[in-house]
């Protein structure tokens, strides 16, 4: 690999400003360290991506701050992106499937819309402002409140815990977690414009610490309804299994209406007051103890 094309894994040799081709993304936040899959349907995106094909393969992605914004200019766009380098592309009819590795961070200095969409960018990565135990410890309390968040949200896989268990890169770990997080893409960009991992590690953990909880209170709401649910099914299939008995029997179980039906015929009660007793009395046979209210 020549050092034109490493130069943003060798830091040392990368400049502070560079011009990139650029594709701006709708419903996603790409970061450092991560593949990520991007569908990019727009003519001036694809002529950014054909340009970067053509010279390094690498292209500066941006998400925009409105979805529905069909041309987007430099203020659609959040300020910081990722540089990215294009693992694969697969073009469709009138789309082009890719898929692209993150890089490193940038900020976007100026946008140009030609020939293609041009990005100059600024070379920007939080600064890793702590003492090594102080670093080590706001990582390692990251870790517990993700592995937390991750054991309660069923979207999630465990194999995410396992893989950053043994990370010992705090920003490469800062950015893993980020891209896996389930938030708004303006809280991801918060923490992916943060410009210290002081900051950053600080506002991670405020944000998982409130994800749990709100996680928390969701699986209570669920379980009462499904306690309730559970309650109520249980009722309606021991009435169903009862009178599928009685019909198999040719009997017919002790009911309370029965008594309340020879009650009315020994008393001598007004013609619409019986006839609304004995409806009533009708309905008792087939009301069930989980409905809300009885027929009365």
């Amino acid at each position: 690999m020549d050092k034109k094309k490493d130069k943003y894994f060798k830091k040392e040799e990368a400049p502070l400003t560079d011009m990139l081709p650029m594709i701006p993304v709708r419903d996603l936040v790409t970061c450092p360290y991560l593949v990520s899959p991007i569908l990019v349907g727009r003519p001036a995106s694809i002529r950014s991506l054909e340009a970067a094909q053509e010279k390094d393969k690498l292209i500066f992605i941006c998400t925009q701050r409105r979805e529905q914004t069909e041309d987007p200019k430099q203020k659609d766009l959040y300020p910081v992106g990722t540089v990215a380098r294009i693992l694969q592309i697969l073009r469709q009819d009138e789309t082009v499937s890719i898929l692209v590795e993150g890089l490193e961070c940038g900020r976007l200095l100026k946008l140009v819309n030609r020939p293609f969409n041009q990005a100059l960018i600024e070379r920007r990565e939080p600064e890793s402002d702590m003492p090594e135990t102080e670093m080590l410890g706001m990582r390692r309390a990251a870790f517990q409140l993700f592995s937390d968040y991750v054991s309660k949200n069923p979207r999630l896989s465990d194999e995410l815990v396992r893989s950053l268990s043994g990370e010992t890169d705090s920003r490469k770990f800062f950015y893993l977690v980020i891209g896996n997080l389930l938030v708004r893409n303006d809280e991801k960009m918060k923490l992916l414009e943060c410009d210290s991992l002081r900051n950053g590690f600080r506002l991670l953990c405020e944000i998982l610490s409130r994800e749990i909880e709100l996680l928390n209170v969701e699986h209570k709401i669920l379980g009462e309804v499904r306690h309730r649910i559970d309650e109520q099914q249980k009722s309606y299939f021991l009435n169903e299994q009862i009178r599928a008995i009685e019909k198999e029997l040719g009997k017919k179980a002790y009911s309370e209406a029965d008594d309340y039906t020879s009650l009315f015929a020994k008393t001598n009660l007004p013609g619409n007051v019986r006839d609304a007793a004995e409806r009533n009395c009708r309905s008792l046979t087939t009301w069930r103890p989980s409905a809300r209210n009885p027929p009365w």
